[in-house]
């Protein structure tokens, strides 16, 4: 993962409780973009590694 990033945003199909972010990266010619989903928890965004199971 890198440690600094060019652009940090909140994708529009966020929820209230979900909020998919968006990190963009320029590394010299090249442009990444990683894209995590976060979820709160007891009031703490944490990042959604794993889906919850409902049953």
């Amino acid at each position: 993962m890198y440690r600094f990033y060019d652009s940090i945003s909140i994708n529009g199909q966020s929820t209230k409780d979900t909020k998919i972010i968006q990190l963009e990266i320029v590394f010299g010619s090249k442009k990444y973009i990683r894209t995590f989903p976060m979820m709160q928890e007891d009031g703490i965004w944490k990042i959604a590694i794993y889906e919850k199971n409902i049953n």
